[in-house]
């Protein structure tokens, strides 16, 4: 994700439309599409909308629809998986 060009949205699932496609991870829980990570254009910070239940975020349980903050450290869980978000 760039703020100045370029996709500004990742997405994240089971989909071979995802940007990170979930195939190594043989959890049958993984949606075709689970979460998307994007720039909040106004505020200009990474946030992440998850698009179906069924992951956590920062050990808590997420639910559809919410838009939580991508924060440097911040881990979350899809299936077996655990992606930490690290800001360079």
């Amino acid at each position: 994700m760039n703020e100045s060009g370029g996709s500004n949205e990742v997405s994240i699932g089971r989909s071979s439309h995802c940007v990170i496609q979930m195939n190594w991870d043989n959890s049958e829980t993984i949606p075709m599409k689970q979460a998307k990570l994007y720039l909040d254009p106004k505020r200009r910070i990474p946030m992440m909308k998850v698009l179906e239940n069924g992951m956590t975020y920062d050990r808590r349980d997420a639910r559809k629809d919410d838009i939580l903050p991508l924060k440097h450290g911040v881990k979350f869980q899809i299936g077996n998986t655990e992606f930490q978000y690290i800001e360079k």
